[in-house]
């Protein structure tokens, strides 16, 4: 039989339709294809891919035994290692099976567009698919997020399926159901953020079966879950059994952050969705053009939810999109420095609704101006979409700022410069280097999870290593507490430092293997805390860092997140060295946090000046509770409770001189750093020389810190610090060097020596004066001060008591302030003294002490 004209044509037709249909979905598949595997190894392994390789080559008793300690089930993991059996182990066979995954969503993404909205919208979901950023930046990393969102939109189309399909055909969709429960068995056990997901169908699903009155799809669906419930039982009461450990992995670092705000948190998920980069909105214009397609899709999306037409299926996008998205930012309010890639999930759902609101829809010709003005908003967040997505790939695979990690840069400079012998201690957990290095050095981890052990396994480690070198990030790792660098400066001394993008690399020669501290006993109680025990490193040497461990207990209740100062103090009570720590235990917590029976070490460096002294000191211990307005240091308590002050002293730290090469018989040149530097004698250099220079007050004292370097052996010398006024001699201060404690007889060939001097003002003068160093018939002149008068006060102000109290010949009391008030014991008591000069009073420095 002979077909008719007209259907031969409406067949010719529909071929041409299909032939154009199918090229295009082959371009825009070629496209994504093209853009997920571009660069796919240039970039090194970073952390978490390190993770991902690690447990891929271990066995599946090792997988599952790690990721029940962890917040991450294993089926990527075990999948990777079936993978790898494959194709063998290196970074672009591991990317590869994300590229894979990546590139299913593009056909997925047209196939949920065409059949729900047609062909026009599948086709621009595809293409907005292919072109995402965030999906093909996570379309070439060795994680699970490639596979999410594949699991969302299947179980977003088997979900509408089984609710659209009237009840007497879901009698026979078997297929359809089993696939639910196996989808949702493997979507929790590929991430838990999947269990949004499945609650959003599943209330979905639920709803609409109730409203039609389908109680038997109900009853499926309910089996169906429990069937999924039942297959991944095993897995979670594993995790139940093991839930210290998961909440312990799960609260790490949430202590040392701040809550993220919710305006932010809106914001950046959303720049996430479109450029794919966290720190996207730390770029102005980004922000600025994030915002415009914020606007340019709510536009669209009121026409749509407006129009009786489109009112429903831009509401249930909008619906699969949101609702799950939003259920996953409670992520942030367990771990609020959680990185947004969490969400790479649910980006399809942002692109189908897209896809769906820029579709043209025929419009009356009453509606000419708004048709016009939807096409117009339709084409800029098209541009807005594509330009944000191509500024983050651009980003992505050209920045060096934004790409990964060096761990491969890094691993270059460790192989050229370690030998056989040599440790390299990388941090807990980070498996990165270990796949990227081939040098002979051996690569380990500290093992700080292990919490009192890890001081065996550091010992073990470098029992027969002379040299270890550590990876470190600017960002920092989970050893909150410093143990590694203090525990390498215990043993030995840092050498060298060198940086390679964003990674740090140490080196360190050590004079014996890393071990405890052994505590010297402490009773000292700064409010509720008690320090029960430190250990300080003797014979530091200048230029290097002082090591320091202390020893804490909880002993009393209202413990505030305190931090503790430590300060390095010589015999005038002057800071040579300092630090300023919070108080943070083992998993980083702060002291308002920590056990009442546990004792808890922390440890501190304390950066020595390349030109102290080397001579003894005393160390000053206070503890205080950072607060907005200004620190409020906590009292040292005695037995009884009764404050002490607040600063406790460890007696006795000696340092040691900077380690020089051997002298030789020739002069040692002075620091070329210094271009000023004077030769004041022989062998005696000055190399720098700092004081205040105006605004000084008669009478007040001016400190002038002096900076030498011996060239070569040298006598006893004793420079003499003058003030000169009109060559008339107002203050002489001849002492010593270091107070006559480290003489220049002591002095190496090449050391530095840095001292502080001060010198009285007289009380009756006022103007310039000069300030001049001399050394037997050698003067050199350090510089001008400038001395203010101030007005002296005779008449003595109110006081709300009056007194005339002498005090020895120095002074007398004439009165005070003090507010009659009740006080708590959580503030300082302010008391105001008013003294009175007592004629001929010596000189000299004193100290008022006031008692409660």
């Amino acid at each position: 039989m002979l077909s008719a004209p007209g259907n031969e044509a409406r067949t010719r037709s529909r071929s041409v339709q299909f032939d154009r249909l199918f090229i295009l979905l082959l371009a825009i598949a070629l496209l994504a294809f093209a853009m997920r595997v571009f660069n796919l190894d240039a970039q090194s392994i970073w952390w978490d891919e390190g993770i991902s390789l690690h447990l891929a080559t271990s066995d599946l008793a090792t997988i599952a035994s790690d990721r029940l300690d962890n917040i991450h089930p294993p089926l990527f993991f075990m999948v990777l290692k079936g993978w790898l059996g494959l194709t063998g182990v290196s970074a672009f066979a591991g990317r590869y099976l994300s590229v894979l995954a990546g590139w299913l969503q593009v056909p997925l993404a047209y196939a949920l567009g065409a059949r729900w909205h047609g062909r026009r919208t599948g086709l621009m979901a595809a293409l907005l698919t292919a072109v995402s950023a965030v999906l093909i930046i996570y379309a070439q990393e060795i994680r699970v997020y490639a596979m999410l969102p594949l699991v969302y939109m299947a179980l977003l189309a088997i979900t509408r399926e089984l609710t659209h399909a009237p009840p007497e055909r879901t009698a026979h969709m078997w297929p359809v159901w089993f696939a639910l429960a196996a989808i949702s068995w493997l979507a929790v056990h590929l991430h838990y953020v999947a269990l949004f997901v499945l609650l959003y169908v599943a209330a979905w699903a639920l709803l609409s079966f109730l409203r039609a009155r389908r109680w038997t799809d109900v009853a499926r669906w309910s089996a169906m879950q429990g069937l999924a419930a039942l297959a991944g039982l095993p897995w979670f009461l594993a995790v139940a059994r093991n839930w210290s450990a998961v909440r312990g992995e799960a609260n790490a670092g949430t202590f040392t952050t701040d809550p993220v705000p919710l305006d932010f948190l809106i914001e950046q998920v959303w720049a996430f969705h479109l450029t794919g980069l966290a720190a996207a909105l730390s770029r102005p214009n980004i922000a600025t053009l994030s915002a415009i397609t914020a606007v340019l899709l709510l536009f669209l999306v009121a026409l749509r939810l407006l129009d009786v037409q489109t009112r429903r299926g831009t509401a249930v996008l909008l619906a699969h999109w949101l609702l799950p998205l939003s259920s996953a930012l409670v992520v942030w309010l367990v771990r609020s420095f959680s990185h947004p890639r969490y969400v790479v999930m649910f980006v399809p759902g942002l692109l189908l609704l897209a896809a769906y609101s820029i579709k043209p829809d025929p419009l009356p010709l009453l509606d000419k101006v708004r048709r016009i003005l939807t096409q117009l908003t339709a084409v800029l967040l098209v541009a807005c979409l594509v330009g944000l997505s191509v500024w983050g790939l651009s980003r992505y695979f050209f920045d060096p700022g934004v790409s990964k990690d060096n761990i491969r840069a890094a691993a270059r400079v460790l192989e050229s410069e370690t030998s056989g012998s040599d440790l390299i201690l990388v941090p807990d957990t980070d498996w990165s280097l270990p796949f990227e290095f081939n040098g002979a050095a051996q690569v380990a981890m500290p093992g700080l999870e292990q919490r009192t052990e890890y001081w065996s396994r550091l010992a073990t480690l470098t029992a027969k290593t002379p040299r270890v070198f550590t990876l470190d990030y600017e960002r920092g790792t989970r050893d909150w507490q410093g143990v590694i660098p203090f525990a390498l400066h215990k043993a030995g001394r840092q050498t060298a430092e060198m940086q390679v993008d964003e990674l740090i690399l140490r080196t360190y020669v050590l004079d014996e293997p890393l071990g405890a501290p052994i505590f010297q006993p402490l009773a000292m109680r700064f409010g509720p805390l008690l320090l029960r025990g430190a250990w300080v490193e003797q014979d530091a040497e200048a230029g290097d860092v002082l090591a320091v461990a202390l020893q804490w207990d909880v002993a009393g209740d209202q413990v505030p997140q305190a931090s503790v100062s430590l300060r390095l103090l010589d015999d005038n009570r002057r800071a040579l060295a300092g630090t300023d720590d919070r108080l943070l235990d083992a998993t980083g917590r702060p002291s308002d946090r920590w056990p009442v029976d546990r004792s808890v070490t922390t440890y501190h460096l304390l950066p020595l000046d390349t030109a102290i002294p080397p001579l003894e000191y005393t160390l000053a211990v206070q503890v205080y509770e950072p607060t907005p307005d200004a620190p409020r240091a906590l009292d040292l308590l005695d037995e009884q409770g009764a404050p002490q002050g607040q600063t406790a002293t460890l007696p006795a730290i000696r340092t040691a001189r900077r380690q020089l090469p051997d002298s030789q018989s020739a002069p040692v040149p002075p620091d070329p750093a210094f271009a000023d530097a004077v030769t004041l004698a022989p062998g005696l250099v000055l190399l720098e020389a700092a004081f205040p220079r105006d605004d000084l007050a008669p009478g007040s004292v001016l400190p002038v810190e002096l900076l030498w370097q011996a060239t070569e052996p040298l006598p006893d010398l004793r420079p003499q610090l003058l003030l000169l006024q009109d060559d008339a001699v107002l203050a002489v201060n001849d002492d010593a060097p270091a107070g006559d404690r480290y003489p220049t007889t002591l002095w190496q060939p090449g050391e530095q020596v840095r001292e502080a001097r001060a010198l009285t003002l007289p009380a009756q003068i006022d103007g310039e004066a000069r300030l001049v160093l001399a050394l037997e018939d050698q003067r050199h002149d350090l510089g001008t001060i400038t001395i203010a008068p101030q007005d002296h006060i005779f008449t003595a102000p109110d006081m709300s008591v009056t007194l005339n109290e002498p005090f020895g010949e120095v002074a007398a009391l004439a009165g005070f302030d003090l507010a009659q008030r009740p006080y708590s014991t959580a503030e300082s008591v302010p008391l105001r003294l008013l003294w009175r000069s007592l004629q001929d009073a010596p000189q000299g420095d004193y100290v008022i002490f006031a008692h409660l």
